[in-house]
């Protein structure tokens, strides 16, 4: 006879720590996971920012900063990173509790989508704003926060600079010095002092 396997109380780290984005689509709602003990990464993602109308334009980019720090202190909640990229939003925050952060959703969202669309308030459009649900991540403290830091930061570097770093392959010195090492120099003598 075939014993049953028995069900887990835990499902898998990664899927306890994720919410919402492009995975929930298609899935059954449940609650989103939070810690106010740990660090939270948004991703908050529309596909109507395209030309200038993106979050990163001069005309833009100045609106949704402003707005975002007035929402966050309002909701009490704490900035550690963020990032405004084309048609997305990077943050890594922490949070005070479950209902200052549904707040803050609920604020922000929607008035970022109404000063985008030149709408007014109550008049809602026929295509919703915002592509998905908000992705959000539990970021443990530690090496888990560094690299959500860093990814971020990255994400910055990739959209000014407009090179995607995770193709490149850099190699510090040029291929004609790979093969001869550095060579170190001494501390400078009299006659070098008095030529610079």
């Amino acid at each position: 006879m075939k014993r049953r396997k028995q069900l887990s109380l835990f499902s898998d780290k990664r899927n306890s720590r994720e919410w919402g984005g492009e995975a929930s689509i298609g899935k059954r709602k449940s609650c989103r996971p939070l810690n106010s003990q740990k660090y939270l990464h948004i991703v908050l993602k529309s596909s109507h920012a395209i030309k200038d109308k993106t979050f990163s334009h001069a005309n833009n980019k100045g609106m949704v900063h402003s707005l975002l720090k007035t929402y966050l202190s309002l909701c009490g909640i704490t900035l550690y990173e963020m990032a405004l990229m084309k048609n997305h939003i990077h943050l890594l925050v922490q949070l005070p509790n479950r209902i200052l952060f549904q707040k803050f959703l609920r604020i922000f969202l929607g008035v970022v989508a109404r000063k985008m669309l030149n709408a007014e308030k109550g008049r809602a459009g026929k295509v919703p704003y915002w592509d998905n649900l908000p992705y959000t991540r539990i970021v443990e403290k530690g090496r888990d926060f560094i690299n959500v830091v860093n990814y971020i930061k990255k994400n910055v570097l990739d959209s000014i600079v407009g090179i995607d770093f995770n193709d490149l392959e850099l190699n510090p010195l040029p291929a004609f010095l790979s093969n001869h090492p550095p060579q170190i120099l001494g501390p400078p003598t009299e006659n070098e002092i008095f030529l610079i």
